[in-house]
């Protein structure tokens, strides 16, 4: 069951620029009628309105929080869609923007406009926005159930062999 203002806040393990990472985490840190759960790379950041917790399973907190703001790594981003919670995409890395702009497109989540940050109001109105997107949350169960149906590493380890088999015929072939 989700926690109808629960937002749950991981931002990776790598540093980013520590000035967009502490913009965010002051926009969010006065915002009333919301609860926030940072990951532990960011429990360094209090506030009456923000928990940290220290050693957590993410997949705990993604199950009743109504939104994920996050970095957009794959993990978290897979963890998020079958937990069935949108994402606001803060991402950092070219990975991460590739998979926020995936993201996005679907319509699984918005990027957060890092121009952006430190206005509170912009925060707290996309935060509102994705906890009311109610089509989000029903692209998020198609994608999930994709995921779910997909085979998992299993599969991808025999599409990869398979194809490397036919790829070994044709050079065959092709030589003979």
């Amino acid at each position: 069951m989700k926690n109808q203002n629960e937002v749950y806040v991981s931002l990776g393990t790598r540093n980013r620029n520590n000035l967009s990472k502490d913009l965010l985490l002051a926009s969010i840190a006065e915002l009333k009628g919301f609860k926030f759960e940072l990951s532990e790379s960011l429990s360094s950041s209090s506030s009456k309105y923000i928990s940290a917790y220290n050693q957590g399973n993410q997949i705990k907190y993604l199950t009743v929080s109504s939104l994920f703001i996050t970095h957009c790594g794959m993990n978290s981003m897979v963890e998020s869609i079958l937990c069935l919670t949108p994402m606001l995409c803060f991402p950092e890395s070219v990975e991460q923007k590739i998979n926020a702009q995936r993201i996005e497109k679907l319509g699984l989540g918005v990027i957060l406009d890092e121009s952006k940050i430190h206005d509170k109001a912009y925060i707290e109105e996309a935060i509102y926005k994705s906890m009311a997107d109610k089509a989000a949350i029903e692209k998020i169960k198609i994608v999930r159930a994709s995921i779910l149906n997909g085979g998992g590493a299993a599969r991808a380890a025999h599409e990869i062999l398979t194809y490397a088999k036919s790829q070994n015929r044709l050079r065959d072939n092709l030589l003979n």
